[in-house]
């Protein structure tokens, strides 16, 4: 029981309901059936549906607080993402990770390390599978911010844990396909193709087994950019069709993995000057990211910026503007305001604003 209770927090719960919502779970003030009747109570029925709106780290109280919006009980798109993402986040080792997983999904990335952190710190074993799990989220934080060499670090000791220690195919692949991605983000090319090699043999041999992952399906998305960055066009779109074949199969229409996957197919045909395809591609991901997105989430920026570089490049600034604009916003929330991708963009509102003066 003290294990457990290491990795509980005290939350308050901060719930927005929209009065005009239909379909939704029973609610209502039970204040006259409380014995605290000041504290205007409201019950909601097991089952309700909320989403996560903000995470707010504790200041001195040792309370977090969690922002949730009621939401309607028939939006069956929701509900089937909710469910995966549940299981996509929580799998792994729920009572360690999963709160921090949440913060870092949410671009909360200082609260984020803030809190693998403690974690890592808590632990006796710094060797085991739980140490490994923090230092994979740690490495995803790293990157997510740019810092590409802390990222490589922390993904070679999971990784190193998870080769020595547990043993694991599923968590290895896992722990390569993230070290490749550092490596590509870090432009050691060379570097990330061998790491994805590495990832391919491994969910070969699981496929053989009859052992079907999304695994095999990360491995063929980042190929697909790898092979994006290095101008190999239709080697990428290859790739981003091999990994979408596969998601299609068992995520959610809306998960954020197709979305992504849709971006990168239109990043693709942007390159290869194919503007009408590369903006149906890109809004087709913003539409699913509308709905298994946050608001502020880098995704949303990303697909932003390259709309407006579509619009840029076919003579449409003023569009080309609304969507730097747009990009820059989330950025700005998102991300350091040193990240590489802020800057970028930064240059491209430039360009656009003196096309139009």
């Amino acid at each position: 029981m003290a294990s457990i209770a290491n990795h509980l927090r005290p939350v308050l719960l901060d719930i927005e309901i929209n009065k005009s919502l239909k379909d939704v779970k029973p609610y209502g003030n039970i204040s006259s059936q409380s014995y605290f009747m000041e504290e205007k109570e409201i019950l909601f029925m097991v089952g309700s549906i909320f989403k996560i709106q903000s995470v707010v780290e504790p200041e001195s109280d040792g309370m977090w607080t969690i922002k949730l919006s009621l939401c309607s009980e028939n939006d069956h798109e929701l509900k089937e993402l909710v469910s995966y993402l549940q299981m996509d986040m929580l799998k792994y080792n729920p009572d360690l990770i999963s709160l921090g997983n949440m913060l870092r999904e949410m671009c909360e990335y200082e609260k984020a390390t803030k809190f693998f952190q403690r974690q890592l710190n808590h632990l006796d074993d710094k060797n085991s599978s739980e140490a490994a799990c923090c230092y994979t989220s740690l490495g995803d934080v790293a990157r997510a911010i740019g810092d590409y060499d802390l990222s490589i670090t922390y993904h070679k000791k999971a990784l190193e844990i998870h080769s020595y220690v547990s043993n694991n195919d599923q968590l290895i692949s896992i722990a390569y396909n993230k070290l490749g991605a550092a490596f590509r983000q870090k432009k050691q090319y060379e570097e990330a193709l061998e790491v994805y090699q590495k990832c391919l043999k491994i969910e070969q041999r699981k496929l053989n087994e009859n052992l079907e992952s999304d695994g095999i399906a990360t491995t063929y998305y980042n190929m697909g950019i790898l092979y994006e960055e290095q101008d190999k066009y239709d080697e990428a779109l290859k790739y981003y069709n091999q990994s979408l074949m596969i998601r299609k199969k068992y995520l959610p229409p809306d998960h954020y993995k197709i979305a992504r996957l849709y971006r990168g197919m239109g990043e693709t045909y942007y390159y290869h000057g194919d503007y009408a395809l590369a903006l149906e591609y890109l809004n087709k991901s913003l539409e699913m990211c509308g709905k298994s997105r946050t608001e502020t989430h880098y995704d949303l920026g990303l697909l932003f910026h390259h709309i407006g570089r579509v619009y840029e490049d076919t003579e449409k600034p003023d569009l080309a503007l609304q969507s730097y604009v747009k990009a820059d916003k989330i950025y700005r929330h998102a991300l350091p305001s040193t990240h590489e991708w802020v800057m970028e963009n930064q240059q491209h509102i430039e360009s656009a604003n003196a096309k139009l003066n």
